[in-house]
């Protein structure tokens, strides 16, 4: 009788592309997924808590350059999740909040205020 080799026991293949990332900036936190393309199936995630800041009552806002930290760390964070499988991230998407919108200038590598 054969006994079984180590091919048996290899780890797992890395996840099959492509792959579709999604902010997910709110009120408490911001995150970034990844997605298996055409499916709703979540291959990894990093999400980090931003700061609100509440100057009146029933106001929430938050500080625009924390807002890109955040975002920029959680999308490095997943990003590294996906290439410790072997996965691999081809292009990043930038999104906007439903409310308000952040631009980003490349030129002075910041939001435009």
């Amino acid at each position: 009788m054969d006994s079984p080799t180590s091919e048996t026991t290899s780890p797992l293949p890395p996840p099959i592309g492509p792959f579709v990332g999604a902010i997910d900036e709110g009120t408490t936190s911001a995150r970034f997924i990844i997605f298996r393309a055409g499916t709703d199936e979540i291959v990894c995630f990093h999400q980090i808590e931003v700061e609100s800041i509440f100057q009146k009552e029933g106001w929430c806002e938050q500080d625009p350059m924390a807002i890109m930290k955040t975002v920029n760390e959680c999308i490095a964070g997943a990003c590294k999740k996906l290439e410790a499988v072997g996965g691999k991230v081809e292009v990043r998407p930038i999104s906007n909040k439903a409310l308000s919108d952040l631009f980003q200038s490349w030129a002075i590598d910041g939001p435009l205020l």
